[in-house]
């Protein structure tokens, strides 16, 4: 096994350098969407705002729901608002826990992940043989009883 940091892991092709058509598509998407779930109420507002328009768009509606329609474009924008600032908030703490946990501190035991690999290289050297014997070949034949078990990992790490 050979050792790889978290950061390696633990990548977005988005924001990596060099994927801008990975990022075009998906900004596009994105905006795409945002515009699929803002433009009902912009087309309401318009309309309540604008009423010739709604007359040249042949649209009739009945001037008591104009009061309610007010009060829920109000309120949906307010939330809307409150949405976009709690997820900044939550996206800058998110980034920052991130930098804090998982570059700081080591997420894995590293003297329990190297017992492992000691205990895995052992199991294999008295399965198949050597390291060394085992990467000069190019086609390998075991005998059936040298067959790994479902379980073999989790038997050497009980041990």
């Amino acid at each position: 096994m050979s050792h790889r940091s978290f950061s390696d892991l633990a990548q977005d092709d988005y924001f990596t350098s060099g994927n801008w058509h990975l990022k075009i598509r998906q900004t596009i998407i994105a905006i795409i969407g945002w515009l699929g779930v803002i433009s009902p109420f912009i087309g309401v507002y318009i309309i309540l705002h604008f009423p010739q328009i709604a007359q040249k768009a042949h649209i009739k509606y009945y001037s008591d729901i104009i009061l309610p329609m007010k009060f829920l474009i109000e309120f949906f924008i307010i939330i809307f608002i409150i949405i976009i600032i709690t997820y900044l908030f939550l996206t800058v703490h998110n980034n920052r826990h991130f930098a804090f946990v998982w570059t700081k501190h080591r997420v894995v035991d590293q003297k329990r992940r190297m017992r492992h690999e000691k205990l895995i290289e052992q199991g294999w050297t008295e399965k198949f043989g050597d390291l060394k014997q085992r990467q000069q070949y190019n086609f390998y034949s075991v005998k059936p009883e040298q067959n790994l078990e479902n379980d073999f990992a989790q038997r050497l790490f009980k041990k």
